[in-house]
């Protein structure tokens, strides 16, 4: 939308039970040295349970996937 558009934005989906919806985030720092670190979180919406938290130098999407697949695997 273009910035002053007065339109109501889209509905947002709810999670209504644990496990219906995981939202995901990546947040970005950097150690003393100047070294990147990126931090992968993982929570369910309904309870509010973080699910995962991957901290590497760098986030590539074998990774992402591979958390993914676990945590599909084990809930």
């Amino acid at each position: 939308r273009a910035a002053g558009d007065a339109r109501k934005p889209a509905d947002r989906l709810v999670a209504a039970y644990p496990g219906h919806i995981w939202a995901y985030d990546f947040v970005e720092d950097a150690l003393a040295d100047g070294t990147p670190l990126r931090i992968w979180t993982v929570m369910d919406e309904f309870t509010r349970e973080g699910l995962a938290l991957d901290v590497d130098t760098s986030a590539s999407a074998e990774c992402v996937i591979g958390v993914l697949t676990a945590l599909v695997a084990q809930h």
